[in-house]
């Protein structure tokens, strides 16, 4: 408040050369106190904006680098699930050729896409999701 007495503070010195004995009651730099900490109130103040700008500039680094996640994910299962698809589709080929070939029973999904909820019926419906 303005009844207290005020204390001696170090703030920088807004460009300002004579290096004299300072009168009490001032602080070095400035005329008065009111002015000191009308400077310290601008200070913190653009100090805040600037770390609000900083937070959102943060958060949209985390949504993207989430949505690159989820971007190479998709594409990671999609390749899979394209190798997957042309392995049935070959294996299709190959037990018509040979009817009673051993080959048409012996595919089983590879277990990240048995992960995902991908199946062997649900893979040649195409009923699976892709992002």
């Amino acid at each position: 408040g303005k009844g207290k007495q005020p204390r001696a503070l170090s703030l920088p010195a807004p460009c300002r050369h004579d290096a004299g004995p300072q009168p009490t009651g001032k602080l070095e730099g400035f005329e008065s106190i009111d002015e000191a900490i009308a400077w310290l109130r601008k200070e913190l103040m653009e100090m805040r904006l600037q770390d609000q700008q900083l937070a959102r500039q943060l958060m949209r680094l985390r949504s993207d680098i989430n949505k690159l996640k989820i971007e190479q994910t998709c594409d990671l299962h999609r390749r899979m699930l394209n190798d997957a698809t042309y392995e049935l589709e070959e294996r299709d080929e190959l037990s018509d050729l040979f009817c009673d070939s051993p080959l048409a029973s012996s595919f089983s999904l590879s277990t990240p896409l048995k992960l995902i909820g991908v199946t062997k019926m649900n893979i040649n419906s195409r009923r699976f999701s892709l992002c």
